[in-house]
């Protein structure tokens, strides 16, 4: 198993990873609606289409390869560490394309770590039944990937996808990189030199952020990581927000150029907004209706309230008539019944309000 090709699933927690593992391996892995359902790193042997055997590794889930969790440090060091036996000749990475501003980051440092990659879009199904469509060539064209995109529950494009991992192993085509970093953190690891087995600069700078945690030799000690840090004048955890802020404000641009609505299969909720927010006709809708509400509070509901007041007015009188002259009486016919009847006469101007 271990001169097998090894293909790995990534992609963000909840996203389909493991929904597809499962359709693919035919196992049947435990699938969640939260993140970290993937804590550990599961593995199968597969063939492809073209009866290709293949070693698919299904990654815990992580948002980020500046990880915060225990879980995505397994993915991010099984990434980092090209003599990992998980260490992959191919990643496949799932987004939701329900969310997929949010879950490209992780995708766009995998590129920039120069490994062969395929983007899978899962829940298309979802997707399309709200109304929204995807470019799926220009969003090729813009990550420099193949890009398929599926349904688990229908099985929609499963041999597509087989098909295009066996391509993928075949050229082992690296992407273009999407994110390029500033001139200091440049600088600095020019400084320090090639000290990845194969020069990536991208995997040079990561190393350098997790010197401290990762199990492999970065090629520096930590104490001379920290040192170089302190030389630029650059602080990690600055830089990590910064690269973070800078790949998010890319990849929006990129999901709001290929993502659109499709305007025949608006909701009906979006058809009488359409209307009712209209620059023209929204101001006099408005009016109207305004119009309407002070017309029924003011003059309609005088009806039903003269109704209210005068039947408590007959009630006080035939009370006056029955009930003695005391106390009493006084207090029912000329307390009690004009009370209530100073409380009930509003109710229509309330109940229409």
């Amino acid at each position: 198993m271990a001169s097998l090709p090894t293909v790995a699933l990534a992609g963000n927690p909840n996203s389909g990873k493991t929904s597809l593992f499962n359709l693919l391996t035919g196992s049947n892995l435990k699938v969640g609606n939260f993140p970290g359902v993937t804590v550990e790193r599961f593995a199968s042997t597969i063939r492809l289409t073209g009866g290709r055997e293949i070693r698919l590794v299904d990654l815990p889930g992580a948002y980020s390869l500046f990880p915060n969790s225990s879980d995505e440090r397994v993915s991010a060091e099984v990434l980092l560490d090209p003599d990992h036996e998980d260490h992959p000749d191919l990643v496949v990475y799932v987004a939701d394309v329900n969310h997929l501003d949010r879950q490209l980051l992780a995708l766009s440092q995998i590129l920039d770590l120069g490994l062969p990659t395929i983007l899978v879009l899962s829940l298309m199904d979802e997707f399309q039944d709200k109304g929204w469509e995807v470019n799926i060539d220009q969003l090729q064209q813009r990550l420099g990937v193949t890009v398929i995109p599926i349904s688990s529950r229908k099985k929609k494009n499963i041999g597509n996808l087989k098909d295009a991992i066996e391509h993928g192993l075949q050229t082992a085509e690296k992407p273009k990189p999407v994110y390029h970093l500033d001139d200091d953190s440049l600088s600095m690891l020019n400084q320090v030199g090639q000290v990845e087995p194969t020069e990536n600069v991208y995997r040079r700078w990561l190393w350098s952020h997790h010197h401290s945690w990762v199990s492999f030799d970065t090629g520096r000690t930590s104490e001379e990581w920290n040192q170089l840090f302190e030389e630029h004048h650059l602080v990690p955890l600055k830089e990590q927000v910064d690269e973070t802020l800078g790949r998010l404000n890319q990849l929006e641009l990129l999901v709001k150029d290929i993502v659109s609505r499709v305007p025949q299969q608006q909701t009906r909720t979006e058809k009488v907004d359409a209307v009712l927010t209209h620059w023209l006709w929204g101001p006099i809708i408005f009016t109207v209706l305004m119009l309407f509400v002070f017309q029924a509070i003011f003059a309609w509901a005088t009806y039903p309230m003269d109704w209210i007041e005068g039947a408590f007015g007959i009630l006080g009188e035939g009370l006056s008539s029955i009930l003695p002259d005391n106390w009493f009486g006084d207090l029912i016919t000329n307390g009690v019944i004009p009370g209530l009847a100073g409380v009930l006469v509003f109710i229509p101007q309330i109940a229409i309000l």
